[in-house]
């Protein structure tokens, strides 16, 4: 059987003070290396992002995953990247929301 890795290129602007503001879309250097976290083993794009209050990132797209605010990946939440399998098919979500009590509701479909 033949592994494929995949990546995913996760990039995000944080708010800093005025004194230290780049060009609007210059990515965080403080996030990942140079703006940029690249995710082993995750095979899709990032089509739904959101921060939460304490600054930590939940990206989904044929997976879910919590990113912490300096770019690593939060492995107390889910165990890491966690595939989107409803009923042993295979599902991807196109939106997430984060509610106010903390919880995440994540919309998709999945293939039957």
């Amino acid at each position: 059987m033949k592994r494929q890795v995949a990546a995913v290129v996760l990039t995000v602007l944080v708010a800093v003070p005025i004194s230290s503001w780049g060009l609007a879309g210059d990515l965080d250097p403080s996030f990942g290396n140079g703006g940029i976290v690249i995710q082993d083993g995750v095979r899709s794009g990032i089509t739904a992002l959101a921060r939460q209050s304490d600054g930590k990132l939940i990206a989904t797209g044929l997976f879910l995953a919590r990113y912490n605010e300096e770019g690593s990946l939060d492995t107390t939440f889910g165990g890491g990247v966690t595939p989107l399998i409803w009923n042993g098919a295979y599902g991807w979500a196109s939106a997430l929301v984060l509610q106010p009590d903390g919880r995440v509701v994540v919309a998709g479909g999945y293939i039957h």
